[in-house]
């Protein structure tokens, strides 16, 4: 190794060798030997020296100055550093990438022979792989001007994409099942240069304009030789301008004789041809670009044949694109624009010759002319239908025109929807509605059960408060309604021409050859005693109170069912008829049942629970939930068979005691403990039989305790004597009696009153008499007799007073 302390010996191309190794790295021989110092000052230079000669020799090699050297052999060589290693290669990835920028290209565009400046083949045409190697073969190695090379389609895909690399273009095909397409194409005069990494394994090309290109070689050799032939065309000063235009041509026609068919497929065709619609309504190319993305559709050569308008639409329908671009302007026509302003229109949006004869000879053949008297609509199309049926709803006519207009109808099925009314129309089509009277005769057999009529209820007080029928149908729907009570429901205002009366409950017997009569006008809808009753509970909707509590808070109070869907629909009620009574008009009237209607079946399922031994209490709130009549409560919870009606006893509060002793066993029954076992464990326990019937109630069964009718008048010989107070005496007994309001238990309350001290005949009158005073024992008569004797027997000094 030569010493090159003060710089390498120049060979005899060295200006040469320096201007070409700048022109490859993009930097001078110098420069770079400055940056490595400045980055390592400890760096040998005679190292750089080896790296610079081998450098060169690897140029010489791809010159063909030497043949026989293998340019994968030439690696750099590791710098020797001075104390330590030094690795080059790291310090090559740090620098700029190289470069290589093209010279100016040699073009002949007036040869007589072929047009060189047209592209020999187009992206996307179909090449014939077989004879891609063999057609360039044939050239002498002097004049080849075509070269092919396998580099990868994708970053870490096989090696299967074939680069051919001519005087005029580059082209990438890749292989197919009926050959090779061409995926890329590019003029020389459009690469800037071309960039080798470190590895010599992959060439960036640099475009001028566009994304630049990343071609992947299997190995340094191929890569090498693909840089070597990519120079030669630009080096070759032996070459003459003719035989430069022979080679040229030669190359033109080596390449269009392999293109044997377009790439776009059929399908492809026709999946690109609303892209190419996009194209020709002047829609902006990177709007088409992203619009294909979007479609899953990334491929560069579908995306530049739509760009490029190399989409052929011969598999497409003839008139297909010209009716699409007309179908706006018919319905122009459609809404009687006039024949001018449409074609000045037209001509706006430049639409072809082909759009403007079509929509001229569209409405000559297919609409008559609307200058004559408009043809008659059949009323049971399907546009005029949907509109016949939003007048039904009494939607009014002016949105029904605009919603016309919006969907272009045309005028004259706007004048007949708006004038003519549903009925009057040609129903032949469609079967007629059944007469009146076989409308109720249906509803009178068709509602068996007074379930139905109770589902039927809130739909037709919401019917007569006139919410649409489209709106009724979806909210019965929503709530499972039986189709044929949808039926009945939505026909019930067919019975009668007057506005229908909403009844309790609903009962219609019609006689076959009845018809309806008109009945007399009803009163006025609200009345000021209804406005009074209802302006409370429409506060309470205000404020948010949830329907159902609203709802159960006018049937406590005894309001009527109309005035009650009134509130919850935001509506008005109902008219009061003269007929209707007391009974009708209830509280809970459409719930209770009456003993024809099934009362008994109503009431089965609560007389089951008694029959499980489900506490009362708990039935009684379930039939309070319910909305069951208090005397059924009392019905069933009174007696054990539910059928005799017997008053619930009013219980008398327990003593503190008392409490104290059952406390224990109300906690059984939170945890659900069943009754007869809470009975036999306080039987076990030896309590108070009085207690044990109190909390768990009276056996059954047991004759003791069934109640014998007793005597009024024992009654009231039994009853204390009343105690009249006075008014002292009743303010100072006031606030106990409202401690016993309270539920305060009545021991704790005859304890109180007797701390403090209040007279027993205020007691007695407010609790009565007190169950646990002794009474007084008897005395013997032995006592009697001396104090009647002590009586009789007076001493002297009683004598003397």
């Amino acid at each position: 190794m030569r010493n090159m302390q003060h710089g390498p010996e120049p060979p005899e191309d060295a200006t040469e060798l320096r201007r070409e190794f700048q022109a490859m790295f993009g930097i001078s021989p110098r420069s770079m030997r400055g940056e490595l110092l400045r980055a390592d000052p400890n760096l040998d230079p005679g190292s750089f020296a080896d790296v610079t000669h081998s450098l060169v020799c690897r140029l010489r090699a791809q010159r063909g100055a030497e043949n026989n050297l293998d340019a994968s052999s030439q690696l750099l060589p590791t710098p020797r550093r001075r104390g330590g290693g030094f690795d080059l290669n790291a310090r090559f990835q740090s620098l700029p990438q190289p470069t290589t920028p093209l010279p100016a290209q040699y073009h002949s565009p007036n040869a007589e022979d072929v047009d060189t400046t047209v592209s020999p083949c187009t992206l996307g045409d179909r090449i014939d792989l077989s004879r891609l190697e063999r057609i360039f073969e044939r050239q002498p190695a002097s004049q080849r001007t075509v070269t092919v090379f396998q580099v990868r389609s994708l970053p870490s895909g096989p090696f299967r994409t074939s680069l051919v690399l001519g005087t005029l273009r580059l082209l990438t095909v890749d292989p197919t099942e009926h050959g090779g397409m061409v995926t890329w194409s590019v003029r020389r005069g459009d690469i800037q240069g071309i960039a080798l990494n470190v590895e010599a394994t992959a060439v960036t090309i640099h475009m001028h304009r566009g994304e630049n290109k990343q071609l992947s070689f299997e190995a340094a050799p191929a890569c090498l030789r693909f840089a070597q032939a990519f120079y030669r065309v630009q080096t070759e000063p032996a070459v003459s301008t003719p035989v430069r235009k022979q080679m040229e041509a030669e190359e033109v026609r080596a390449v269009k004789s392999l293109v044997v068919s377009t790439a776009l497929s059929p399908e492809e065709t026709q999946a690109l041809l609303k892209y190419v619609q996009m194209v020709e309504m002047n829609v902006p190319a990177g709007a088409v670009r992203q619009k294909m993305n979007d479609d899953d559709i990334h491929e560069e050569r579908l995306i530049q044949a739509v760009l490029e308008g190399r989409v052929p639409q011969g598999n497409a329908p003839e008139n297909s694109t010209v009716e699409s671009k007309a179908a706006n302007y018919i319905k122009m026509k459609q809404m009687n624009i006039p024949e001018e302003a449409l074609r000045q229109k037209m001509m706006q949006d430049n639409a072809s010759e082909e759009v403007i004869e079509y929509v001229m000879k569209w409405n000559s053949e297919e609409t008559p002319s609307t200058s004559t008297t408009s043809a008659p609509v059949d009323p049971l199309h399907n546009d005029a239908q949907k509109y016949i049926n939003m007048k039904q709803m009494k939607v009014p006519e002016g949105a029904i025109r605009q919603k016309m207009m919006q969907d272009g109808a045309p005028e004259n099925l706007i004048e007949y929807v708006l004038k003519h009314p549903p009925e009057s129309g040609n129903q032949a089509d469609t079967p007629p509605l059944p007469p009146p009277s076989s409308v109720a005769q249906e509803v009178a057999s068709d509602i068996t059960s007074p379930e139905d009529k109770e589902a039927m209820l809130p739909f037709l007080a919401m019917q007569k408060a006139g919410v649409p029928e489209a709106v009724l149908r979806q909210k019965m729907q929503q709530e499972d309604l039986n189709e044929h009570l949808v039926r009945l429901v939505l026909h019930a205002p067919q019975i009668s021409t007057a506005p229908p009366v909403i009844p309790s409950t609903i009962s219609i017997s019609v006689p076959e050859d009845a018809t309806p009569k008109p009945t007399p006008p009803l009163p006025p809808r609200t009345t000021a005693e209804d406005g009074t009753v209802m302006k409370r509970f429409q506060m309470m909707k205000r404020m948010n109170v949830p329907n159902a509590a609203v709802r159960r808070k006018m049937e406590l109070e005894g309001i009527e069912e109309r005035l009650i869907t009134a509130v919850l629909m935001n509506c008005s009620p109902a008219p009061r008829r003269e007929a209707d009574t007391e009974e009708t008009h209830g509280p809970a009237s459409g719930k209770k049942k009456d003993a024809e209607g099934g009362e008994d079946d109503f009431l089965k399922k609560y007389r089951d629970m008694k029959k499980m031994n489900v506490p009362d209490q708990a039935i009684r709130t379930k039939m309070q939930r319910d909305r069951v009549e208090e005397r059924l409560i009392n019905e069933i919870l009174g007696s054990d068979q539910g059928s005799a009606q017997k008053q619930v006893p009013k219980l008398t509060p327990l003593g503190v005691e008392d409490e104290k002793i059952i406390k224990k066993y109300r906690m059984l029954f939170a945890m659900k403990v069943p009754v007869e076992a809470v009975r036999t464990k306080m039987e076990t326990d030896k309590i108070a039989k009085h207690l044990i019937d109190r909390l768990c109630g009276k056996k059954e069964g047991d004759p003791a305790e069934e109640e014998t009718p007793k005597d009024p008048a024992e009654e009231k010989k039994q009853e204390p004597p009343k105690i009249i107070l006075t008014e002292e005496e009743e303010t100072r007994a006031k606030k106990f009696r409202t401690m016993l309001k309270m539920l305060v238990p009545e021991g704790a309350v005859r304890n109180k009153m007797n701390m403090e001290k209040v007279d027993s005949r205020i007691i007695e009158a407010v609790l009565g008499p007190d169950p646990d005073a002794k009474p007084p024992s008897p005395k013997p008569e032995e006592e009697e007799e001396e104090k009647e004797d002590q009586v009789d027997v007076m001493t002297p000094a009683d004598e003397m007073k």
